[in-house]
C-alpha cells in the first residue's frame, strides 16, 4: 500500500505510566494486561455499576426514525461504489466512502487498518462505511481513555448483527445521550432495534470495529434484518476450551476485552448475582452475563455468546440461550480445593505479570474453593460490605476503606446479593452468614473468584460464595 496516499489517523497515545512494551516472550505483554492507574480512588469501588453490561438508562427515549440521520459527509462521493475500491488510490486529502456494506464485508475492510498504536488500536478517519444492523448487545470497557488519548479506546461497544456477521460499533462516553451507546442502550436484543450506522473503519485489540464518534446513525423500523445468532458461533466449546479462549483475548489496561462467539452446551444454571450467573458442568464453573436472555436456577441450557474479560475476570455474555433436557448434577463440597484467604489472594493480576502467570490466574476462575474463615464488615458512605478473612478481628475495629480492609487486614469482599453494598438492616437480617459477623467463631465457605480490581494501585478481590454448599 502506497503510504503517500494513505492517511491513517490514530487517536491514541502510549503513556509511560502504563508501562513499557514486552522485550521478550516471557515478559509482560502490554496489550494483554495492564493496570490502569486512573483507578486511583476509593470511589472506584462503586464503578461496578458503570462497568456492568446491564446498565439502565431510564431517561433515554427510543430514537425516532426521522431523526439522528447520518451526518458524516464525504468529499469524494465517487468512491461510494464497491468494496473493491482500494485505499491506496485515494488522494491524501479525500475520504473514501464504501457506502452500504454487509457486516462480513466491513470486517474484511477493517483489515486495511494495519497501522496500530502500541495497544493495538487504530482508526482510519479517511475510510467510512455504513451498515444496516440489529442491535444485539452492549459491552462496557469502562474508563481507559486517559491512558490512550482522547476517547481512542471508545470503551462503549454496541454489537450489531445482520445475515452475514457480528461487529462492535464503538462510542465515546455514555454521558452524552446522543452517542450510539446512549441511544441504543435500553433497546439491545429487541427485534425492532434496527439501525443504519455510519462510521470509520477501526481495529481494537485485534477486533474489527466501526468507530462512531457522533450522531451518525438512525433508527429505521422499516429495515427487515434477519439475524441468526447461532450462525455467528465459531463452534461448540467445553469449559476448559472456554478458559483457553479467554486467555487468548487481548485486553486493555483495566483488564477488559472481548473475543469471538462460541456455544457451550449442557450447562447447569447454579446461582446468580444480579445479571451475572454461575454455570457448572457438574464440577467446574464459569460466569455468564445474561444479556437479554432469561435463566432459571436449576435448569440446563445451551448458550451462545461472546467471550469477555472484565477486570481480568473471564465470562460469556449470552446472546442466545435454550433450555435442554440434559441432567447435570450440582457440584459437591468434595470438588473444592482447600485454601486460605491469604493464599487465595496471592493469585492476582499485576502489571509485572508474565503471560504464563496471567494464564494461571484466569484458569483459577473455573475452580471451587473452600476456606475456614471469620466474618466482618466495613462501611463506605453509609453502605455495608461483608468480608471474610483468616483471622478474627474485634467488633471494635471500624473500617471505612476497602483497600485497608483488604491489604492491611487481609479481608476479601463477597460479591453476592445481601453481602455487598447493603444497608445495615439488610446485612443483619438477610445476609446468609449474618450470625457469624464479628463473632469469634470460624466457619467454612465455598466460593469461586468473582473479579479483581485495583484501587489506589492496590489489588482488591471479590469472591462469589455458594450459599447452597454452605448449607450442606
Amino acid at each position: 500500500m502506497n503510504k503517500s496516499f494513505l492517511s491513517l489517523v490514530f487517536i491514541g497515545v502510549l503513556l509511560a505510566s502504563c508501562g513499557s512494551s514486552a522485550s521478550s516472550e516471557s515478559s509482560f505483554n502490554p496489550i494483554r494486561s495492564r493496570v490502569d492507574s486512573s483507578k486511583d480512588s476509593e470511589s472506584y469501588s462503586s464503578a461496578e455499576t458503570t462497568s456492568s453490561l446491564e446498565e439502565n438508562y431510564s431517561s433515554i427515549s427510543h430514537p425516532d426514525s426521522t431523526s439522528e440521520s447520518s451526518s458524516i459527509t464525504s468529499s469524494s462521493s465517487d468512491w461510494r461504489t464497491s468494496s473493491e475500491s482500494t485505499l491506496s488510490s485515494v488522494p491524501a486529502d479525500e475520504v473514501v466512502d464504501f457506502g452500504l456494506k454487509t457486516i462480513s464485508e466491513v470486517r474484511e475492510l477493517c483489515k486495511n487498518v494495519t497501522e496500530l498504536n502500541s495497544f493495538g488500536i487504530g482508526v482510519n478517519m479517511k475510510a467510512k462505511v455504513t451498515i444496516h444492523g440489529l442491535a444485539l448487545a452492549k459491552y462496557s470497557l469502562v474508563k481507559t481513555s486517559a491512558k490512550y488519548g482522547l476517547d481512542v479506546s471508545m470503551p462503549y461497544k454496541t454489537f450489531f448483527g445482520d445475515e452475514t456477521g457480528f461487529i462492535a460499533c464503538a462510542s465515546p462516553s455514555t454521558n452524552d445521550g446522543n452517542t450510539l451507546w446512549g441511544k441504543v442502550a435500553d433497546y439491545v436484543g429487541k427485534e425492532t432495534s434496527t439501525y443504519e450506522v455510519t462510521g470509520y473503519l477501526s481495529m481494537y485489540l485485534g477486533q474489527p470495529e466501526i468507530y462512531v464518534p457522533g450522531k451518525t446513525y438512525s433508527y429505521d423500523s422499516s429495515l427487515n434484518i434477519k439475524c441468526d445468532v447461532s450462525s455467528f458461533s465459531k463452534g461448540d466449546i467445553s469449559f476448559d476450551q472456554f478458559y483457553e479462549k479467554a486467555k487468548a483475548i487481548k485486553y486493555n489496561c483495566a483488564g477488559h476485552g472481548y473475543g469471538d462467539v462460541y456455544t457451550v452446551k449442557n450447562v447447569l444454571c447454579y446461582e446468580n448475582r444480579n445479571s451475572v450467573y454461575t454455570f457448572t458442568d457438574g464440577h467446574k464453573f464459569m460466569k455468564v452475563i445474561k444479556g437479554n436472555c432469561t435463566f432459571i436456577e436449576g435448569k440446563t441450557y445451551d448458550i451462545t455468546g461472546y467471550v469477555t474479560t472484565q477486570n481480568w475476570s473471564p465470562a460469556i455474555t449470552a446472546l442466545k440461550a435454550a433450555v435442554v433436557e440434559t441432567v447435570v448434577s450440582s457440584p459437591s463440597s468434595g470438588d473444592a480445593i482447600e485454601t486460605t484467604i491469604s493464599d487465595f489472594k496471592k493469585i492476582q493480576a499485576s502489571q509485572e505479570d508474565t503471560t504464563a502467570r496471567m494464564d494461571a490466574y484466569i484458569d483459577g476462575f473455573k475452580n471451587l474453593y473452600k476456606a475456614s474463615v471469620y466474618a466482618s464488615y466495613y462501611t463506605v458512605n453509609g453502605k455495608f460490605y461483608v468480608t471474610v478473612s483468616d483471622n478474627y478481628y474485634s467488633s471494635n475495629l471500624e473500617l471505612t476503606s476497602r483497600t485497608t480492609a483488604q491489604n492491611t487486614w487481609g479481608m476479601v469482599d463477597i460479591a453476592n446479593d445481601n453481602y455487598w453494598n447493603v444497608s445495615e438492616s439488610q446485612m443483619w437480617n438477610y445476609c446468609p452468614i449474618g450470625d457469624y459477623i464479628n463473632e469469634q467463631e470460624k466457619f467454612d465457605i465455598y466460593f469461586m473468584p468473582y473479579q479483581q480490581e485495583y484501587l489506589s494501585k492496590k489489588p482488591v478481590w471479590k469472591i462469589f460464595v455458594f450459599n447452597s454448599l454452605m448449607a450442606e
